[in-house]
């Protein structure tokens, strides 16, 4: 099984050898190209539809149960609420390899995809896809959030990715913003990664219209010199976009594919 979640000391030395820069570029950006987000407001929105899954709703032009109800997205086109043909929730994904000042491996098909029990509150990860239409064009927000306690800012919560891409409209290139945090305390301290237009995403749609994607990224320390490397890739289904998915961090049975 995948070592989802390794970390090594790291080495500079490494990212110099790899023709990658060993010190953050002075120009970086303010934290607040990223505000917290509010992950007790998505688990209290998925708690409020969990028992709404099979009840037949609107969407778009059509009618499906809600748990099929999700987005359709074409080049040129935009995004637009349409019903899946099947349900595509646990074809959502997220994978990283961070290295440079952090060395760790982020996947979030390491964990059993199950439906949740709300009575957890504790150990959780909140991954996936949520795009948000707007007049102005829809954004599409990735996120791989390690929370053992719902407040953004917990001590003890581990490490956070979030990447918002602009403008989305389905398959194509584009420029991201991207964060990433190894713990809610170094949130909290304003001690993390971030930068504006710092990660390359290439998406690709599938016949069954869910959304592939790979990445990379090079993040800036808000305050320091050093930096992080990231590359990765994720898959958002049609009908997975609405919110992130909610897991317990218990070991998935299964491998998992690179």
């Amino acid at each position: 099984m995948l070592q989802h979640r390794t970390r090594f000391l790291p080495i500079l030395l490494l990212l110099v050898g790899a023709g990658l820069p060993a010190c953050a570029s002075e120009d970086v950006a303010p934290s607040g190209d990223f505000s917290p987000r509010s992950y007790s407001d998505d688990f209290g929105a998925a708690q409020d539809s969990s028992g709404k899954f099979d009840e037949i709703v609107s969407c778009g032009e059509d009618s499906c149960e809600a748990d099929l109800c999700g987005f359709h997205c074409v080049e040129g086109e935009g995004c637009h609420q349409a019903c899946a043909a099947e349900d595509q929730r646990a074809d959502t994904f997220v994978r990283a390899e961070v290295m440079g000042y952090d060395w760790v491996t982020l996947d979030s098909r390491a964990y059993t995809y199950a439906p949740f029990d709300f009575s957890v509150r504790e150990n959780l990860l909140f991954y996936g896809c949520q795009l948000k239409p707007s007049e102005d064009g829809a954004s599409l927000e990735i996120m791989y959030a390690e929370m053992n306690s719902l407040d953004p800012f917990a001590p003890d919560n581990g490490v956070e990715f979030r990447m918002i891409l602009e403008d989305f409209d389905g398959a194509g290139s584009y420029r991201a913003r991207g964060m990433y945090s190894m713990s809610g305390e170094q949130q909290r301290l304003e001690d993390f990664f971030v930068s504006p237009e710092a990660c390359e995403v290439n998406v690709t749609r599938g016949e069954n219209g869910v959304l592939s994607a790979s990445y990379e990224c090079l993040l800036p320390h808000t305050q320091e010199f050093r930096e992080v490397h990231m590359v990765g890739n994720f898959a958002c289904g049609a009908n997975g976009m609405s919110r992130p998915t909610i897991v317990e961090r218990t070991d998935a049975s299964d491998s998992v594919a690179p």
